[in-house]
């Protein structure tokens, strides 16, 4: 079995090749910034591999989790499983929208860009899986 550390490594060196491979296509003043670019072709890289076969969720370390005592930590936990596990449901348009904007800070134009969407399309999705993250996790504090 593959392991995700395994996974994501050989994740970075396809999208490494295929950047690679497409970097003389690249247009320098279209409306992509280079990092912009090689980020969309990683996101559709990855995004491609969830299609095939989607990895099993990993518990969040408890390093990660800001909790003092265990009671804490085991709250924390669980909070993290239900937002992976939210964040699992969502269809893949609207996870990576809501990936590239919460997780890589990108606003909505680059987002578009990376995507290759409309901005309005970047929107609507950014609101609907906004929506369906609340409904699945609206008992949480």
């Amino acid at each position: 079995m593959v392991t995700r550390a395994e996974l994501t490594d050989d994740l970075a060196q396809d999208s490494f090749v295929k950047v690679l491979r497409a970097l003389p296509n690249f247009d320098p003043r279209g409306p992509a910034r280079l990092s912009s670019w090689i980020l969309t072709v990683a996101t559709r890289t990855c995004l491609d591999a969830l299609k095939a076969k989607r990895p099993a969720a990993e518990e969040i370390p408890a390093s990660l989790a800001a909790a003092s005592n265990p009671e804490d930590e085991t709250a924390q936990r669980q909070i993290g499983r239900r937002v992976q596990a939210a964040m699992a449901r969502l269809p893949e348009e609207m996870r990576a929208v809501l990936i590239l904007r919460a997780y890589h800070d990108f606003d909505y134009d680059e987002i578009a860009a990376a995507l290759g969407v409309e901005l309005g399309t970047v929107k609507s999705r950014l609101g609907r899986a906004r929506a369906a993250l609340r409904e699945a996790l609206g008992d949480m504090p």
